[in-house]
């Protein structure tokens, strides 16, 4: 069976066109009264069963003889109250720094010392370790002759050209 390429022929006015872009608008429309529809359907499930209506404003506080509060007092009651929630809690005593530096570097001689039965490992006994169980997950990589600097640069100025062209 073979290819034949033939031109479109114009359609008939008021023809197939015409209702293409009908049925086009009737699926536009139907999608969208979809959406309402499934957007009012989740409203009425999941939105809450009665809408409670607002409570009354409370009515303006009362004149008070009482001073407003200075800025510093503000501040000092600010202050207090941060104390306060974190401060130290009862029963605890506030650690010094040098002894919580102290600890600290304890706490890091334990998790990081030597471990006993080993000794420490040589800088290159760790680099042959290194390279042996990079060998033994990713296979040994073929060596390569190293290719003279004039033979790169041919290559390279090829490849540029035969990706970009060779014009200027």
């Amino acid at each position: 069976m073979t290819k034949q390429l033939v031109a479109p022929s114009a359609p008939a006015p008021g023809g197939p066109v015409r209702h293409r872009h009908l049925r086009r608008a009737a699926a536009v429309a139907g999608v969208a009264a979809l959406i309402a529809a499934g957007g009012y359907a989740a409203t009425t499930t999941f939105g809450p069963d009665s809408v409670e209506p607002a409570p009354a404003p409370a009515p303006a506080p009362a004149i008070s003889s009482t001073p407003p509060l200075t800025r510093e007092q503000a501040l000092r009651e600010m202050r207090e109250a941060i104390a306060r929630a974190y401060g130290p809690q009862a029963g605890t005593t506030p650690v010094a720094r040098d002894q919580a530096m102290r600890e600290m570097r304890e706490a890091i001689a334990r998790v990081y010392a030597p471990q006993p039965g080993r000794s420490p490992v040589s800088p290159e006994q760790a680099m042959r370790e290194m390279r042996s169980t990079i060998r033994g997950v990713y296979g040994p990589q073929p060596r390569r002759a190293r290719v003279p600097r004039e033979q790169a640069m041919r290559e390279m100025r090829s490849t540029i050209t035969g990706l970009y062209g060779g014009g200027r």
